[in-house]
């Protein structure tokens, strides 16, 4: 996110919450080299509560530490996000209709 925030011209970003253990962030991005797809999406999804995550048990092993006070008062003050592979959204020639329909909510 780092090559986005300082190298990118963003014209979007979103987040949605789809329940209460998923979200995702999208950030979108002008890329007029991509032409004609000039709008680049990337999307991450969000990790609030990672002892809930179905993998838990073996990013703690993968992680070489243990499940403990230290680990969850840690994860209790951080948020993870995941980069998701690029989808249909990834290159497009104009905005992707979340972000046109959020600016247009906003220009209202």
């Amino acid at each position: 996110m780092n090559r986005v925030a300082t190298d990118a011209t963003v014209v979007a970003a979103y987040a949605q919450r789809f329940s209460m253990a998923t979200a995702e962030v999208a950030i979108v991005r002008l890329d007029p080299p991509d032409a004609p797809n000039i709008y680049n999406t990337d999307k991450y999804e969000v990790w609030e509560d990672l002892p809930s995550h179905q993998s838990f048990r073996q990013i703690v092993q993968a992680a070489s530490t243990e499940d403990n006070e230290n680990l969850r008062a840690y994860l209790a003050q951080t948020v993870f996000l995941v980069k998701r592979e690029p989808d249909d959204e990834h290159q497009l020639p104009e905005l992707p209709l979340t972000a046109q329909l959020l600016l247009r909510q906003r220009s209202m």
